[in-house]
């Protein structure tokens, strides 16, 4: 079982960088346990 990404979405369009509303921008993921102090 691995972990999941989660997308990030805008809320407010900005027109100067062309990003439209609920266009996704982004990812993250939490890592916990011994993945995370491997990690770190």
């Amino acid at each position: 079982m691995g972990q999941m990404p989660v997308y990030s979405k805008v809320h407010y369009m900005v027109h100067t960088f062309g990003i439209r509303h609920n266009e996704k921008i982004a990812i993250h993921i939490t890592v916990r346990g011994p993945k995370a102090k491997e990690i770190l």
